[in-house]
């Protein structure tokens, strides 16, 4: 996405998003700009005071289970352990919490800055800054616009701090992308699950569905053949597997070719070795050809195995391998095996003779075998790089279908969310909704390589340009997604600047052709233009007060009178909510209900919200629900379309008004005899009050939009200061036995 190889924290191992990074264009001098916020001393605070819930026990001591990393006990130690890395057990037993945020007063609430050319060392420098706020700036054409890129943990996150940033910027944010490996967006299920009820309805009422965009990433890993049967690419990949065939077994038999050339080479090599021994006068003794054979036999399917497993590229240098492995092994095994008479004089002279025969024999074949081997070899290169590029090809056509496959099922399941979460919504086309609905389906891995990048690690076939990685096209997305923020900023300094011009040359301008008038008639004129002017004030006091009154029709209509409504069903609904809490655990479904002691224990030391193995567990959103369902169609209809258009109306309505007090103006003015020139001047200006008020109607419909989303946040607030009280009762709850 910002054409770096590595910037900020990746890991193929494990999830490593542990920190909300912000990723915004640097204007400075420094390629690579960094600033690190550490958390405030009232949220470390507040996170020591849980973790020592979890960590000491009855008698203050460290738990037992802290060397269990899957135990809430385990999780606090090694969060304590992180932090304050030199404390052992003893120390934090006999130490408080006070004593603990001075130890690292020195960095709450501080914000270090780094300052990097090279991407690499600004990399290495970022990886000590593991639980902080990183602000990250690059010279990044995607964000050249002004753009920021805001990268968080996911939608639960275990830190209470850290869940709070996040929902912050979550509310501050115009765009969400949701990214999730393509493997799971495919899933009959996942594709549904990649956010959950209680997110997709916030997002609902923040009226955030037309802000978003999903990214299906790793597009790249792909099984072939599961993808050619899924998707029915059988036939449409068929001629290209055939094709494989004949190239396979032209490998085969060429690797067959290079073997033989090289047990020609050591042949050769024998035979100059057995006369030097006879030269010298030593007893000579037949070659273990058999011997040689079966050990070579009993070596080939090893060997074999061994090649299989090797990178392609190596297969025919392996096989000169195995022959001097195997002239060892032979050696070896001659030195072992039961000695044999030495040849006789007769037979020593028959025996050079053959062997002057086959050295003979064997110059004439090595008058070019390097060449040969050499040839054999740029054949074997020439024929995977022709397997290479089928591959290639079939790997492109199993991705683009799948991607195709991927952003229909994806498209389906938003227009089923639209319809599901309103559904005494006004009539929509949501068909409409969800072709528009932004998909893109992304290899980050085939884009480096196609970039030069990630040298080290192999090809990724399927990708012959950079536009079918799909990274391109959503570059260009992040630059569109702030053209309209642009163009209304543009729009508002032109109309402020075109107002000062006019109002200049309006004041400095006099040609001489208006009318000359009397003392008298100016006074008159001008008590005339008093009057008229109370027609527009008192128009514009009628328009608005009509506006402020529909706002509150609607919200009269759509939320105010289903409230009484809403807290009833979730009065009668958080009964039973409660009480599943309570159930004994179903080991087979466990959203049946029921908790574990500790689990629950956790939970209510947490105000009602935790997260462990079993996923995220918020009590107060679950008591929110019912409300909250009832509420959440009329809420987006509210906010998302019937206030813009009330405000629109606004901006309708002042523009007409000021036009007919134009009108009336103009004829009054003509009659005097004023000035053409200035009543043109007067006409633009005309335009420009239109273009305000409509900017107006604009900003006031963000600032409502801003304020109604803090508002539909504080329901699940609310609900958990209300049982905060019994939270704290059930946590210290305790066996009096």
């Amino acid at each position: 996405m910002l054409d770096e190889e590595r910037l900020v924290p990746t890991n193929t191992m494990r999830a490593c998003t542990a920190v909300v990074t912000e990723l915004s264009y640097n204007y400075d001098d420094d390629a690579y700009r960094a600033e690190i916020e550490f958390i405030t001393k009232a949220d470390w605070e507040k996170e020591l005071q849980i973790l020592f819930k979890d960590l000491l026990d009855d008698n203050g001591n460290v738990s037992r289970d802290c060397a269990n990393s899957d135990t809430d006990d385990g999780i606090a130690y090694a969060k304590i352990k992180a932090v304050y890395p030199k404390k052992t057990k003893e120390d934090v037993s006999n130490s408080n919490i006070t004593k603990m945020l001075q130890d690292v007063s020195h960095l709450l609430g501080d914000t270090r800055k780094i300052k990097e050319s090279d991407s690499l060392m600004f990399y290495k420098r970022l990886q000590y800054f593991v639980d902080s706020k990183e602000k990250n700036l690059r010279e990044s054409p995607a964000l050249a616009t002004g753009a920021v890129i805001v990268d968080l943990p996911g939608v639960h996150d275990a830190n209470a701090a850290r869940a709070a940033v996040a929902e912050g910027d979550m509310k501050q944010c115009t765009g969400l992308w949701i990214v999730a490996p393509i493997i799971r967006a495919v899933d009959d299920k996942a594709a549904k699950n990649l956010l959950g009820e209680s997110f997709k309805r916030q997002l609902k009422m923040d009226g955030g569905f037309s802000s978003v965009t999903f990214i299906c990433s790793k597009t790249d890993n792909i099984s072939l053949t599961e993808a050619s049967d899924s998707l029915g690419l059988d036939e449409e990949n068929g001629p290209a597997w055939e094709e494989i065939v004949p190239h396979a077994k032209k490998q085969k038999e060429l690797k067959k070719e290079l073997k033989a050339l090289a047990e020609t080479k050591t042949t050769c090599g024998e035979t100059e070795e057995f006369e030097a021994k006879i030269k010298d006068g030593n007893k000579v003794y037949p070659p273990n050809n058999e011997k040689k054979r079966k050990k070579a036999d009993a070596d080939g399917p090893r060997k074999k195995a061994k090649r299989s497993s090797d990178a392609d590229d190596d297969d025919f240098i392996d096989d000169e391998e195995e022959d001097v492995e195997a002239d060892e092994d032979v050696e070896k095994d001659e030195t072992t095996s039961s000695p044999q008479p030495p040849l006789t004089e007769e037979q020593i002279v028959s025996k050079i003779s053959e062997l002057r025969t086959i050295k003979k024999e064997g110059r004439r074949q090595r008058t070019e075998p390097d060449q040969k081997m050499k040839a054999i070899r740029t054949e074997i290169a020439a024929a995977k790089e022709a397997d290479y590029k089928i591959e290639s090809q079939i790997s492109k056509v199993c991705i683009e279908g799948r991607n195709a496959y991927s952003k229909g099922a994806i498209q389906q399941d938003f227009e089923d969310d639209e319809e599901n979460f309103n559904p005494e919504a006004d009539i929509r086309d949501y068909d409409e909704v969800a072709r528009s609905l932004p998909i893109f389906c992304v290899s980050s891995r085939g884009y480096q390589k196609l970039q030069g990048r990630l040298k080290k690690d192999p090809a990724v076939p399927g990708f012959q340009s950079l536009e079918q990685t799909e990274i391109p096209q959503l570059q260009a997305h992040c630059k569109q997604l702030t053209v309209a923020g642009r163009t209304t900023l543009c729009k508002r300094f032109m109309t402020n600047l075109s107002q000062l011009l006019n109002s200049m040359n309006l004041w400095t301008s006099n040609d001489g052709t208006g009318a000359n008038l009397t003392p008298e008639q100016r006074a008159r004129e001008a008590k005339i233009l008093q009057k008229s002017l109370e027609n527009p004030e008192s128009g514009l006091e009628k328009i608005i007060s009509t506006v402020v009154n529909d706002l509150k029709d609607e919200l009269a209509d759509n939320i105010n009178d289903k409230y009484e409504t809403a807290v009833a069903h979730a009065l009668v609904k958080a009964t039973q909510t409660s009480s599943d809490w309570g159930r004994p655990v179903n080991r087979e479904n466990r959203a049946a209900g029921g908790y574990w002691w500790a689990s629950y224990k956790a939970i209510c030391r947490r105000n009602g919200t935790y997260s462990n193995a079993q996923g995220p567990h918020d009590w107060n959103q679950a008591l929110s629900d019912p409300m909250l369902k009832f509420l959440a169609g009329g809420w987006e209809r509210t906010f998302t379309r019937r206030a813009p258009a009330v405000l629109a109306g606004l901006a309708k309505n002042a523009g007409n008004l000021f036009k007919a007090f134009h009108r009336d103006i103009d004829s009054r003015v003509r009659k005097t005899g004023a000035s053409v020139a200035g009543l043109h001047m007067l006409q633009q200006q005309l335009r420009v009050y239109e273009d305000i008020f409509k900017d107006l109607s604009a900003t006031t419909k963000e600032s409502i939009n801003n304020m109604q989303k803090d508002i539909n946040r504080e329901f699940v607030p609310v609900i958990e200061r209300a049982v905060a009280e019994v939270y704290e009762i059930c946590t210290n709850e305790r066996d009096q036995l």
